[in-house]
C-alpha cells in the first residue's frame, strides 16, 4: 500500500485488520484483486490438465484467500456483493465446468495410477478441487457476515445452479478423502443458509403470492432434499463408526492416557480442521435443515405456527418416514426414525468418551494438587492444548443430543396420531424402552455424562472452562420426561382399545 493515500481513521482504536479493510476499500483495490484472481481462469484451465502449470492453482488459492479475509467483516463482503463477486466472478469461471472432474474421478478405472485401498482420488481432481474449495470458502465466509443479505442469497443460488452438475458429482463421491469431506462441509453450510435464509418459505400463505423467479428457486431448494437424504445415511456410519466398534465397557478409553479420541499428538491442528471430525459437522448441518424443514426456525413466522398458541410443537411437515426397524441402504429416499434413534445411540456413546476424559485430567489434577506442583504444571500444559477442543465437543454434542431430541418427538407424536395401529408396538419397544431407558442412564451417570462430570479442579486450572449450557441440562432432562408422558398417554389409549 502506498504511504500517501493520506487514510483517515477517524477511530484511533481500530483494530488492524479493520485498517487494512478500510485500504483495501480506497481506489476499488479489492475490486482489483477480485478481476485478478477470476483473470488467471485460462491459466487455471491448463493446471487442471497439466501439473507442470500447478503454480496458477496456488496463485489462485492465495488470491482467494485475501478476498476471504475482507469478507469476514460486513463492509467487505457488502462490497463484493455489491461488485456481484459470487454471480459474475465465481459463477463465470469457466475452470469450474472442467470435464477433467467427471473423467479422472474414479483412479481406479484409470490405469495410470496406481490405487490400492480404492480411495485415492486422481491429482487432476484434487487440482480440481484446490480450485473449488477456496470459492466455496468465499461463499462460506460471506453468509458469515452477513447471512440474511438477499442479494447474497441470489447470486449463490445462480453460483449453485449452475454448477449444478458437478456440485451432485462431488456430494454423492464414494470417497472420504480429506479434501473432499471438506468441500462437502463448505457446500452443505452453504445449503443449510439458504434453507435459513429470505428464499426457503414455509408460510403457504406466501408460497401463493410469490414471483415465478421465487417460485423457481423454491422448487430448486426444495429439489435438493433427496440429496441431503442419501448424506445423512452416508455420514452417519462415517461419524459414528469409531464408537460403533466399542462395547460399554472400553468406548475406546485407554487407561493411561484417557480417551484415544483425544490423543494430544493428533489435536495440533487448528479446530475444524480434524478430518475426523468432519463427518459429525455435516450430520449435524443435515439435521438442522430437516429441522428447518419440518418444524421450522425458532424465529419466525413458520414456528409461531408450528408451535401454536399453547406453546406446543407440531410437525409441519414429516421428513422421517416411521419405521423403527434397522435401516440398510444408503440411498435417496426418506430417511426412517431408527436413523435418529442410532444417530443418538452414536452421539450418546461419543459423549461418553468426552465425559470420561473430563473425569479423567479433573481426578489427575486433584490428585496432583497437593503432592508435586511440578507434575501438576505438566499436566496443565498438556492438557491446555486439547481443551478448546473438547469445549467445542461438549457443545457440538449437546446440540446434536438436542435436536435428535427434538426432530424424533416430534415424529413420534405425529405418527401415535395418524398411524396409531402401525406405530405404538415399535414406539413402545425401540423409542421407549431402547433408547429412552439408555438416554436415561447416561443422564444419570455422573462418571461419564457430559452434562455432570466433576470438572472443577479443571476449571481452577483455566479461565476458559469447559462449559455446558444450563439449557441444555434442563432442555435434555424435558424432552426425556415429555416422552415419557407421551408414552404414558398412548399405553392408555392401548389398553382402553384392547378392553
Amino acid at each position: 500500500m502506498s504511504n500517501y493515500d493520506a487514510l483517515q481513521i477517524e477511530d484511533v482504536l481500530t483494530s488492524p485488520p479493520e485498517l487494512w479493510l478500510s485500504m483495501m476499500m480506497q481506489k476499488s483495490r479489492l475490486l482489483f484483486v477480485l478481476k485478478a484472481t477470476c483473470d488467471l481462469d485460462e491459466h487455471i484451465q491448463r493446471a487442471l490438465a497439466s501439473q507442470r502449470h500447478g503454480y496458477f492453482l496456488y496463485q489462485f488459492e492465495s488470491m482467494m484467500n485475501v478476498l476471504i479475509a475482507a469478507s469476514v467483516y460486513p463492509l467487505g463482503t457488502t462490497e463484493l456483493i455489491d461488485n456481484n463477486c459470487v454471480s459474475q466472478y465465481l459463477t463465470q469461471l469457466k475452470c469450474l465446468t472442467s470435464r477433467v472432474f467427471w473423467t479422472a474421478y474414479s483412479s481406479r478405472n484409470n490405469a495410470n495410477v496406481v490405487n490400492v485401498d480404492h480411495n485415492t482420488l486422481s491429482m487432476e481432481c484434487s487440482r480440481y478441487l484446490q480450485v473449488l474449495t477456496p470459492c466455496l470458502r468465499l461463499i462460506n465466509s460471506m453468509f458469515a457476515a452477513c447471512p440474511k443479505n438477499v442479494r447474497l442469497h441470489y447470486q449463490t443460488l445462480s453460483f449453485l445452479q449452475k454448477h449444478n452438475d458437478i456440485i451432485t458429482k462431488l456430494l454423492t463421491l464414494d470417497n472420504d478423502e480429506y479434501v473432499v469431506l471438506r468441500s462437502v462441509r463448505l457446500i452443505v453450510s452453504i445449503w443449510y443458509q439458504l434453507y435459513c435464509g429470505p428464499l426457503y418459505i414455509r408460510d403457504k400463505t406466501k408460497i401463493s403470492s410469490i414471483s415465478a423467479r421465487d417460485s423457481s428457486i423454491l422448487e430448486y431448494i426444495e429439489s435438493k432434499l433427496p440429496t441431503f437424504y442419501f448424506l445423512i445415511k452416508k455420514f452417519k456410519d462415517l461419524a459414528f463408526a469409531g464408537s460403533a466398534q466399542q462395547n460399554d465397557f472400553d468406548d475406546d478409553f485407554d487407561v493411561t492416557n484417557g480417551p484415544a479420541m483425544y490423543d494430544e499428538s493428533k489435536y495440533g491442528q487448528m479446530p475444524g480442521e480434524m478430518k475426523e471430525g468432519i463427518p459429525l459437522e455435516i450430520v449435524r448441518m443435515l439435521l438442522n435443515i430437516f429441522r428447518l424443514k419440518s418444524i421450522g426456525s425458532s424465529v419466525g413466522s413458520s414456528v409461531g405456527s408450528s408451535m401454536g398458541n399453547s406453546n406446543r410443537l407440531e410437525l409441519l411437515e414429516p421428513v422421517f418416514v416411521k419405521e423403527l426397524g434397522p435401516e440398510m441402504k444408503v440411498d435417496e429416499n426418506p430417511p426412517s426414525l431408527r436413523l435418529l434413534v442410532d444417530c443418538l445411540g452414536g452421539v450418546v456413546k461419543v459423549s461418553k468418551q468426552t465425559g470420561k476424559w473430563i473425569l479423567e485430567q479433573n481426578e489427575a489434577l486433584r490428585n496432583m494438587a497437593t503432592t508435586n506442583n511440578a507434575e501438576m504444571l505438566k499436566k496443565l500444559h498438556s492438557v491446555e492444548p486439547i481443551l478448546s477442543t473438547v469445549s467445542e465437543d461438549v457443545g457440538l454434542q449437546c446440540f446434536l443430543i438436542e435436536n435428535i431430541l427434538l426432530l424424533l418427538y416430534a415424529h413420534c407424536e405425529h405418527y401415535l396420531k395418524e398411524k396409531y395401529e402401525e406405530f405404538y408396538g415399535d414406539f413402545s419397544s425401540v423409542v421407549i424402552s431402547e433408547m429412552v431407558q439408555s438416554l436415561k442412564e447416561w443422564y444419570q451417570d455422573e462418571d461419564s455424562c457430559i452434562l455432570h462430570v466433576p470438572r472443577d479442579m479443571i476449571e481452577k486450572g483455566w479461565e476458559s472452562v469447559v462449559e455446558v449450557p444450563v439449557s441444555s441440562v434442563q432442555f435434555i432432562q424435558i424432552m426425556i420426561s415429555k416422552f415419557l408422558i407421551l408414552q404414558r398417554d398412548n399405553r392408555r389409549r392401548h389398553m382402553i382399545r384392547n378392553e
